[in-house]
């Protein structure tokens, strides 16, 4: 049997779509401008996006999930860990206190992508229907590796966090 190669036609593979991209964008670069990674898996675990959490008034029980852009925990801050996450509308302050961190070390130490539950603690109250409240903490009560999920349907190890100790 004889392997014959045919030319391809013009646009026959076509142009990559919004997640190949966002891949392409974070295996090469870590960040891609396009899509974030959250938009493709956010609706796979519930919870509000960032966005919506930072516009909450009440007290009530809240679940996110996003990715760890950075990990600190100064010693003057006498075990507290501090997290930022992010989606793909925003960034979120945690804070997990010094008895979650040792209930929790390796999730909170090895994990990529997380999902918390807790509650939002404003600061301050800013005014406007085009800028939501960015000023506040969320208090972490419950967290979750969810990096599995994140490497699985997105095929992409090279996630990385930036971590001051």
């Amino acid at each position: 049997s004889k392997i014959v190669e045919k030319p391809l036609k013009e646009n026959q593979l076509g142009l990559p779509n919004n997640l190949c991209r966002m891949i392409l964008d974070y295996n090469g670069l870590g960040f891609s401008l396009e899509s974030h990674p959250v938009s493709f898996l956010g609706k796979l675990i519930p919870g509000k996006s960032i966005a919506e959490i930072k516009k909450t008034f009440s007290k009530e029980l809240l679940k996110t999930r996003g990715l760890i852009t950075n990990r600190q925990r100064p010693k003057a801050a006498k075990g507290t860990v501090f997290i930022t996450m992010e989606d793909e509308t925003g960034s979120l302050n945690l804070i997990v206190s010094n008895n979650l961190f040792e209930k929790n070390k390796e999730t909170i130490l090895q994990s990529i992508f997380i999902s918390v539950e807790g509650y939002w603690k404003k600061n301050e109250t800013v005014e406007s229907d085009y800028f939501y409240n960015c000023y506040g903490n969320f208090i972490v009560l419950t967290i979750e590796n969810q990096t599995g999920l994140l490497t699985k349907f997105l095929k992409n190890s090279s996630w990385k966090t930036r971590d001051f100790h």
